[in-house]
């Protein structure tokens, strides 16, 4: 798989690029400073992506780095794919309500979508009924749908079920998805320096032909 830089290679990207926000809009496959073998396994999946893919770790270690890359290239290569963050997506949803519209219709037609990417998930800690009804019936309709889904979270497989359900836990780390567990310093409270030594440790060639 050919990694490409697209944030100025386009310019039909003004929504995607809304969503993940400007510290991101050009992040790249090449700049990540993953271990390699993460690194691989984020290749593979590509090539053949299908189930979840669910990154879950502590904060500041890259996850939304790394959804961002992947969103990226598959947008410029002209992909049909939705990008939210958990809290985003719950704040359509419950405009769709305030507009006198079914959310749960409005959640469907979202996840009708080849390639769906959810950020953050479990980061939402209000309206606690809602949320657990919303995402259950994502976590449902990806699933059912077998359509290609990346999941960031920082919650465990355990906090999952303990604060959704067994279900929804149960099918975001069964054992046909591909689940990679990140572990780290919170990338973002290190110096300058350290960040800098780290990328030129963690960055090998990789052949991903």
């Amino acid at each position: 798989m050919q990694d490409i830089r697209t944030a100025k290679n386009y310019e039909t990207n003004g929504v995607i690029h809304h969503q993940i926000g400007e510290k991101h809009y050009d992040a790249c496959l090449a700049d990540l400073w993953q271990p390699p073998e993460i690194i691989k396994k984020v290749h593979a999946w590509m090539k053949n992506p299908k189930g979840f893919f669910v990154f879950s770790g502590g904060f500041g270690i890259g996850k939304t780095y790394l959804i961002s890359a992947m969103v990226n290239l598959w947008h410029a290569e002209g992909r049909e794919i939705r990008y939210f963050t958990q809290q985003r997506l719950l704040t359509q949803l419950k405009s769709v309500i305030a507009q006198g519209h079914d959310s749960g219709a409005e959640l469907e037609r979202l996840c009708e979508v080849q390639y769906f990417f959810l950020d953050d998930f479990g980061a939402t800690l209000q309206d606690t009924e809602f949320r657990a009804d919303k995402m259950l019936q994502f976590i449902d309709e990806r699933y059912n749908s077998n359509k290609p889904t990346v999941i960031t979270t920082n919650l465990s497989e355990e906090e999952v079920e303990k604060i959704y359900s067994g279900r929804v836990a149960s099918r975001m780390f069964s054992k046909e998805n591909l689940v990679l567990c990140l572990s780290g310093e919170d990338h973002r409270r290190r110096s300058d320096k350290e960040v800098e030594e780290n990328n030129s440790l963690s960055k090998k060639p990789l052949n991903v032909d």
